[in-house]
């Protein structure tokens, strides 16, 4: 990847004159030789981008699944429905012990 500091470079030099004039040139009026900044995305960056999007859009779906289940346990118990089998507990039980 090739990355022109050209603009930063003369900002940074602005700064030091103590001020900064924006260029107006359009692509009509720059000179043909002008090189134009260029940034290719490879094609593993672009799979890590939509792995993140899959991931992040998983992650929501997953909150929302956990969301309406810990609002049906919690009326479970409001309503006094809610129940745990005695293997379960016991079993839980003998697990910490050992």
């Amino acid at each position: 990847m090739n990355i022109n500091f050209g603009i930063f470079n003369n900002y940074i030099k602005a700064q030091e004159y103590g001020s900064f004039a924006k260029s107006t040139d359009t692509a009509a009026e720059r000179p043909a030789d002008k090189k134009q900044d260029h940034v290719r995305i490879s094609a593993d960056a672009a799979a890590y981008c939509h792995a993140g999007a899959a991931a992040k859009t998983a992650a929501a779906e997953i909150d929302r699944a956990s969301s309406a289940k810990i609002e049906a346990l919690r009326e479970a118990v409001r309503n006094g429905t809610y129940s745990v089998p005695a293997e379960d507990v016991a079993g839980a039980i003998l697990n910490r012990m050992i």
